[in-house]
């Protein structure tokens, strides 16, 4: 999910205020005890959903600038030589930033879809589980193509252990 936009229109606000009214309503309801915080997980997984979670695509990664492409075809020796110098190119240092915060935006993003799943599927909620399951491809998919999958023991980022 883009988090990044900074749209404060009033059409932005009238947009997500019926959103917020039902959030502010499930908590209502929670710290009234008319439903329990395994009912609130399940309402709040079904809340997310309520847009089809169109909004949970894998960004692609930034390409990389050419001074990337120069420095990661150097000899190991050689980028140690010019490891300090190379990090204060504002073109690479943009690059590095931007990549992070891309992967940590795809990472946050599988592992709430992760999360959801095993919400609905607790529930049995087939039609949710099934939108779930689509999208987590799609994010394993993009993760096949950069070779960031390992096997079915360690997730998509870099071998950390999978929480199914």
């Amino acid at each position: 999910m883009d988090n990044s936009r900074k749209d404060h229109s009033p059409e932005y606000i009238a947009s997500v205020m019926p959103l917020l009214i039902a959030k502010n309503a499930l908590l209502k309801r929670l710290a009234r005890h008319e439903i329990d915080l395994d009912e609130f997980d399940y309402e709040c997984a079904c809340f997310a959903g309520s847009t089809g979670f169109e909004d949970y695509h894998p960004t692609p990664e930034p390409k990389q600038p050419y001074k990337v492409q120069q420095h990661l075809a150097m000899s190991p020796e050689d980028q140690k030589e010019v490891y300090a110098k190379y990090h204060e190119i504002p073109e690479v240092k943009t690059y590095y930033e931007d990549l992070d915060r891309i992967k940590l935006r795809n990472i946050t993003n599988y592992e709430w879809l992760e999360t959801w799943y095993k919400i609905f599927e607790k529930h049995g909620d087939t039609p949710n589980m099934a939108k779930m399951e689509s999208r987590i491809n799609e994010y394993k998919n993009h993760y096949r193509q950069i070779g960031g999958i390992n096997d079915g023991q360690t997730n998509l980022f870099n071998g950390q252990q999978n929480l199914s």
